[in-house]
């Protein structure tokens, strides 16, 4: 029976760009995983916060002519969903910095795959995407944010301005 445990030889620079492409790919799915989990935590909070303070659907009929109890659900509201989404925005950004990380290291390991090699200013560049793009204190490109966050500004405004819609 023979040993098919990996000898450990010299580490290339190709070898630590396909590590460094695999570890970014369980980023992605692990800042997905996160990002998923606060947005459903919001509504699963916001609504279940509603549904306590309206009480039930006779109490909750009474309840929408209600102003003042409209206003605080309102500003409940408005508290809670400027929170989660300060939260997913952080969260949101951490994954597209690794994102446009990503897709520039896999540019360079398809210059390395089809030519003698990286030159001297990409070898530079090389370094810098080895890190931890998430942790890092740079905005991602603005067709990244734009992409990823189109959709936040819709989710975490909807309740609120429908509830200051039936306060006033």
């Amino acid at each position: 029976m023979s040993d098919t445990t990996p000898v450990p030889g010299p580490l290339t620079v190709p070898e630590l760009v396909r590590r460094q492409l695999d570890g970014q790919v369980e980023a992605l799915s692990r800042y997905d995983q996160i990002l998923w989990r606060i947005r459903t935590g919001y509504v699963l909070v916001l609504y279940g916060l509603i549904s306590l303070l309206t009480g039930t659907e006779s109490k909750m009929i009474g309840a929408l002519g209600s102003g003042p109890l409209l206003a605080r659900l309102f500003w409940i509201s408005l508290g809670i969903s400027f929170c989660a989404f300060i939260i997913d925005m952080a969260f949101l950004l951490s994954k597209l910095r690794v994102v446009a990380a990503r897709n520039r290291l896999g540019e360079l390991a398809l210059v390395m795959a089809n030519g003698p090699g990286l030159d001297a200013e990409q070898m530079k560049e090389l370094p810098v995407l080895l890190h931890l793009a998430g942790e890092e204190a740079r905005l991602p490109p603005v067709r990244l944010l734009l992409g990823g966050a189109w959709s936040l500004p819709f989710l975490y405004a909807t309740t609120p301005a429908v509830l200051y819609g039936l306060a006033r």
